[in-house]
């Protein structure tokens, strides 16, 4: 296993902040990445960072940050919308600091082009983001009440909490919820059932994200992230940790521990981990495939009889300001699901050697072990990232939306069998 140093640069909204050294790797190995010719069916696409898009997003930060430093308790989200990059969202509990929003806008310099949209509603994040955490932490007990869940999610743009069901649990499972939570929790329930499996290192006949990968002649072992597709030739393919391949674009790989009836899932396509020829990097992403049609699906792995359908991706500015994370790694065959919340966005970690940073991945507060790394990051129903490692005591991850637009591919959204 590699050792990795944290000098890294963390910028949330508009602060700046220096870590201390400890970055550790979550694969089972830190190889020197080697650079080669990609895949003739991936593209390496440059990170627009110019466009209104990108001016919106980072103003939207700012704004964000300072909203939040002043008056947390009544703040409920900031984002720019999905259609128009010209407006920003705003959402409050109270009248009065929404009539202060523009003032502040103003003071900040957010340049003039954007415009404010500024709404009152029922509920802050604080409250939005505790409820979903209660959630989480009573899973158990729900479970006893006949409510499976598989995902949690606060979403402020729609002032809810998202939670999402097992198909097995009961038929009042929504109502059991609003009752202990309230009302402005939203419940979708999985109707088609999710097939069992025994653990996450064991073979199975399609690949979720969350189960393990391993190198088909070595013994490092990573996890699977979202089936992608490709956008060239429509091909199916699986991400992972760029650092998990220690052989370079043409080792193969297998679902499960390496055992003698292991699947082939195929061999690495681009590997972008950050290597000395790049010189930076902000996505420690690769694509293994392509799979068959039968290995390919949306799942994400939550349990042995549960998982969450991939419904899209989210990337780095649609979450709508710090929010609940989840992640699924196969350090261990049992494993459960973690989640934690998203306090930067905009992180980086040193490689050592070659002291190659790794820019622009988000942070949670929560951890990752040997064996986690190329998992998924998940919020609801939505892909957010791959996961890479531990960083200055936080979990460090790849944003999904840079994975697909440098590697040229979509998260899966249906089941191709």
């Amino acid at each position: 296993m590699r050792t990795l140093k944290a000098t890294l640069l963390m910028v949330l909204a508009s602060a700046t902040v220096f870590a201390a050294p400890g970055f550790a790797a979550s694969g089972d190995v830190r190889p020197t990445p080697t650079t080669s010719a990609p895949d003739p069916e991936f593209t390496f696409d440059k990170v627009d960072t110019t466009s209104l898009r990108a001016v919106a997003d980072n103003a939207a930060g700012v704004l964000y940050d300072s909203l939040w430093k002043t008056n947390s308790d009544d703040l409920a989200g900031v984002w720019v919308d999905s259609g128009d990059p010209h407006i920003i969202h705003v959402t409050t509990t109270s009248k009065t600091a929404a009539a202060l929003i523009p003032a502040v806008a103003s003071g900040l310099g957010i340049d003039s082009t954007l415009r404010l949209s500024v709404e009152v509603v029922a509920h802050s994040a604080k409250v939005l983001r505790s409820t979903s955490m209660a959630i989480g932490e009573a899973n158990a007990d729900l479970a006893a009440k006949g409510v499976v869940a598989t995902a949690w999610a606060d979403d402020a743009p729609n002032d809810r909490v998202r939670v999402w069901v097992d198909s097995i649990s009961a038929p009042d499972a929504a109502q059991v919820l609003r009752s202990l939570y309230g009302d402005f929790v939203d419940v979708q329930r999985s109707e088609q059932g999710n097939l069992p499996t025994a653990d996450r290192w064991t073979d199975y006949p399609s690949l979720r994200a969350g189960q393990a990968i391993t190198q088909a002649f070595g013994s490092e072992r990573c996890t699977a992230g979202p089936n992608v597709q490709s956008t060239h030739s429509g091909s199916y393919y699986v991400l992972s940790a760029g650092h998990c391949d220690s052989v370079g674009n043409q080792a193969t790989w297998e679902m499960g521990n390496n055992t003698a009836q292991a699947q082939r899932i195929g061999s690495t396509g681009t590997n972008l981990a950050p290597s000395g020829a790049g010189g930076t990097s902000n996505c420690d992403c690769l694509a293994i495939g392509p799979l068959t049609s039968r290995q390919a699906n949306n799942v994400v792995y939550t349990s042995p009889t549960t998982g969450v359908n991939l419904t899209g991706s989210c990337g780095q500015y649609c979450l709508g300001g710090a929010t609940s994370v989840c992640f699924s790694g196969a350090s261990t065959a049992t494993n459960p699901v973690h989640c934690g919340t998203l306090n930067a966005y905009s992180a980086g970690c040193n490689y050592s050697p070659p002291d190659v940073p790794l820019n622009g991945v988000g942070w949670a507060n929560d951890v990752s072990v040997r064996g986690d790394s190329g998992g998924i990051a998940y919020q609801g129903s939505r892909a957010v990232g791959i996961i890479s490692g531990n960083c200055a005591g936080h979990l460090a991850f790849s944003w999904i939306d840079v994975a697909e637009q440098r590697i040229a591919v979509t998260t899966l959204t249906f089941d191709p069998s």
